[in-house]
């Protein structure tokens, strides 16, 4: 049987192609060190129904890091205010398989990270035996500069006014009831892009990630803007 140069120049170029695709692949999820998110809002209103964040890094192919879950409007939180890491795996071919726990108990979770476009996709293969509530699967955009690199500090702060009210959002319309008193210890997470708002992690009678003014926590000045 004979085969046409066109037909052998075919499939030459397909297969090439594969290869071609799969090193973009590999080239990328090497860039998914770093945090990301997705939110969950269907009813549009002013604070997510969900807020799924992931932070990575990577070293020679392995793949380390820890996921945050927050959803039913803050009521079920899946998170860790130590920031101990859940996550761990391996880069192979074009995407990184990880196994993951649940901060409510779950164990041997099995999940992929995958990503194009610049976006990061999470995909649950095998959910955790046991409690768990992170997302089946998540569609994740990285957090903007200005959050992961102008930060403040991530070190405990002692709340220095009498009530330092929660917020939804980094914003002053989305006040909540719950507030932390005088004393109380919260972890600083990031600041919000015109630098009033801190988030923040709260350990109460249950967990809070909530933003608050950076002032009640005199962590203003320990803003670092990343530059315009």
């Amino acid at each position: 049987m004979k085969i046409s140069r066109f037909k052998i120049s075919s499939w030459f170029f397909v297969a090439l192609s594969i290869f071609a695709g799969n090193v973009v692949y590999a080239e990328n999820l090497s860039e998914i060190s770093g945090s990301w998110t997705a939110t969950e809002n269907p009813f549009g209103k002013a604070e997510p129904m969900s807020v799924f964040d992931l932070k990575l890094h990577i070293i020679a192919g392995v793949v380390r890091g820890q996921y945050c879950y927050v959803t039913q409007y803050g009521n079920k939180i899946d998170c860790d205010p130590s920031d101990n890491e859940n996550i761990s795996g391996f880069i192979s071919g074009s995407k990184a398989r990880v196994t993951f726990f649940s901060f409510f108990g779950g164990t041997n979770g099995v999940a992929e990270i995958t990503m194009a476009g610049g976006r990061l996709t999470w995909r649950v293969v095998k959910s955790p035996d046991g409690e768990f509530y992170g997302p089946l699967r998540a569609t994740l955009s990285r957090s903007s500069p200005a959050k992961e690199n102008a930060s403040p500090s991530r070190a405990n702060r002692r709340v220095i006014v009498d009530k330092a009210y929660f917020y939804s959002a980094p914003s002053d319309v989305s006040v909540t009831k719950a507030y932390a008193i005088k004393g109380d210890s919260v972890v600083v997470q990031e600041m919000s892009d015109d630098g009033r708002f801190i988030k923040i992690r709260y350990q109460g009678k249950k967990l809070f990630i909530r933003w608050i003014h950076c002032e009640d926590v005199d962590a203003c000045k320990d803003v670092r803007r990343a530059p315009e």
